[in-house]
């Protein structure tokens, strides 16, 4: 006689492997259908104005002198309106930020080019 026991084991595991395999490839799917529907949302925005100015209120609040007044970042405007090198003054400065972006004083500051 076979040993029902040892049968009954491996039935078992295989029965287990055959579900973690199905909830594995489940859970891949989802992820990939939720990240295309992330992606279509977001494909939409390619400026990175906000960006730019949380970045300089970041640097502003932590009187990062230097880097606020000197360092300059690339500012995507979309909408086929030209990139722009701008240092967080000039950003500070720039009609389409009033009053959004914190100021430092930069004038006692010298920037190495």
């Amino acid at each position: 006689m076979m040993n029902k026991r040892g049968l009954e084991m491996a039935v078992k595991t295989v029965i287990l492997m055959i579900l973690g395999i199905l909830i594995l490839v489940g859970t891949i799917y989802m992820v990939t259908v939720q990240g295309n529907m992330f992606r279509e949302k977001t494909a939409g925005t390619k400026s990175n104005v906000d960006v730019v100015v949380d970045s300089c209120n970041t640097l502003a609040s932590t009187e990062s002198y230097y880097a606020y007044c000197c360092e300059k970042r690339t500012v995507i405007f979309g909408s086929g309106v030209a990139d722009a090198e701008l240092n967080c003054e000039e950003v500070a400065s720039a009609d389409w930020t009033p009053g959004n972006t914190k100021i430092l004083d930069c004038s006692s500051i010298n920037c190495v080019e």
